[in-house]
């Protein structure tokens, strides 16, 4: 299975989509991560880890400036977007 064709029930974005060079930005640049995960709630981040760990992708979490000099970029790994989660 390759990162195009996945199982991942969650907003993904993949390099080359529309909206991932703007997902992958940092503050401080941009990341090449395989895949930036937009979850809504904990259910989407457990469904994101565990494709991660099937994957053995390493994972990094974006939120609310956590990590703002790009260690969130995680080149070839899943960025964990927790923009949308508001609880």
């Amino acid at each position: 299975m390759t990162l195009h064709q996945t199982d991942l029930a969650v907003e993904a974005l993949r390099p080359g989509e529309e909206g991932y060079d703007e997902a992958a930005e940092t503050f401080f640049g941009t990341g090449r991560p395989a895949l930036v995960v937009r979850p809504r709630g904990p259910e989407e981040v457990a469904a994101a880890l565990d494709h991660a760990a099937r994957h053995d992708l390493p994972v990094s979490i974006r939120s609310g400036g956590h990590s703002p000099l790009a260690d969130a970029a995680n080149p070839g790994g899943i960025v964990l977007d927790m923009a949308r989660l508001d609880r």
